[in-house]
């Protein structure tokens, strides 16, 4: 179920699943969803989804990180300019697409259920300012702070390139591996074919502690 539909009927479930469309994405798969139509809302049935944003210099910055049951689309942006334009498919993953006018009747019919919504969305606006807070740090702990982020959000094993580290980071590549590499030769780390693997996360949470890093 959904959670912002949380306790709702069976029926309420086969209504919003009329005119709703699935599309499976494969690992390395990349979605543009910057022409979507706001007239569907999309849910994650499973896998995992990176969505990602261009800075002001161009790089492609990982902002959130989607996972079974969690949603996006256009009919969310209050901002355009701010809206996920890309999303990176980090494991085999399934997507619902809702038609949002079956989704705001079942929300409106349901009491909380736009409050649980914006609950969401306020706890995503929270990450990406605890992200935005993290550029003041140093280009290092920049580096391991996503890393962190992101091992907490999928887990040990990531299909996640040196490169978009660095983007996310705001640091340039050789920096990111320069980072990355004293981590890998403890054997906190392994990274190998565009996919970073956590052997000791906690490790690695030590360091930002003693760094201060939020």
């Amino acid at each position: 179920g959904q959670p912002c539909l949380a306790g709702s009927p069976r029926s309420t479930f086969e209504r919003i699943a009329l005119g709703a469309c699935e599309r499976k994405l494969k690992a390395g798969d990349t979605m543009d969803v910057s022409w979507e139509e706001p007239s569907f809302l999309w849910i994650v049935r499973s896998g995992v989804l990176l969505a990602l944003i261009s800075s002001p210099s161009g790089r492609r910055v990982i902002v959130d990180v989607l996972r079974p049951r969690d949603f996006f689309g256009r009919m969310l942006c209050g901002n355009p300019s701010t809206c996920t334009r890309e999303l990176f498919v980090s494991v085999p993953s399934v997507i619902v697409g809702v038609p949002s006018s079956r989704w705001r009747e079942a929300m409106d019919d349901h009491p909380g259920a736009w409050e649980r919504m914006l609950a969401i969305q306020q706890r995503r606006a929270e990450e990406a300012l605890r992200m935005r807070v993290l550029l003041t740090e140093g280009a290092a702990n920049r580096v391991l702070a996503i890393v962190s982020w992101l091992h907490g959000k999928i887990g040990d094993d990531m299909l996640l390139t040196r490169q978009m580290v660095a983007d996310s980071a705001g640091v340039a590549t050789e920096t990111a591996i320069r980072t990355l590499a004293p981590l890998e030769k403890k054997g906190w780390i392994q990274t190998r074919r565009g996919r970073l693997r956590i052997l000791r996360p906690q490790e690695i949470a030590r360091l930002l502690e003693r760094a201060g890093t939020p």
